[in-house]
């Protein structure tokens, strides 16, 4: 059975730099697929959006469709098929 630790101090301060490097170890080095993106099915293109009153849903600020899909840009581009711009 594993003793609590009763950390003070100069441990404390290792402990939460230990955590803080743990942390960042496990964030995902591509930074773009935890960005949440908008994808209207009518313009059939990423685009910006405005949120409606109920929860979940939003409105295309270019055609003003509510058949809005949102994910994240790894996960909208792998599905609709987006290409790589560039």
């Amino acid at each position: 059975m594993s003793q609590k630790k009763d950390l003070t101090g100069e441990d404390f301060s290792k402990e939460i730099d230990n955590m803080t490097e743990l942390q960042d170890a496990m964030t995902p080095k591509n930074s773009e697929r935890g960005k949440i993106t908008f994808f209207c099915r009518k313009c059939e293109k990423v685009t910006p959006v405005t949120r409606i009153v109920k929860q979940y849903s939003f409105r295309c600020n270019i055609c003003k469709s509510t058949q809005v899909a949102w994910g994240t840009t790894a996960s909208i581009k792998s599905h609709y098929r987006i290409k790589e711009e560039g």
